[in-house]
């Protein structure tokens, strides 16, 4: 991924995943990519990939299950445009 200097990397990174969310590309009720995956993919480190998934469990994105994985919540129970810097 290319990163626009206009904006923050996690904010492009939050709009990526969430994108992703949105367009079904990650599935209701499925696992999303491990932190180590992520950091893998993007080239960001660790601790902006943890702001950006504390970011979309805010908004009820996604949810974690401790021991099994990071989950697509539902859309039924998404925050829309919470902390999409897009609106």
């Amino acid at each position: 991924m290319e990163w626009d200097e206009d904006r923050t990397i996690w904010e492009q990174l939050y709009s990526a995943l969430r994108a992703r969310i949105v367009s079904g590309e990650y599935r209701e009720r499925s696992v999303i990519p491990s932190l180590t995956q992520l950091e893998q993919e993007f080239g960001v480190a660790r601790t902006t990939i943890q702001k950006v998934l504390r970011l979309l469990k805010d908004d009820f994105l996604i949810r974690t299950i401790p021991g099994k994985g990071t989950y697509v919540r539902p859309q039924s129970e998404w925050r829309h445009n919470a902390h999409n810097p897009e609106g």
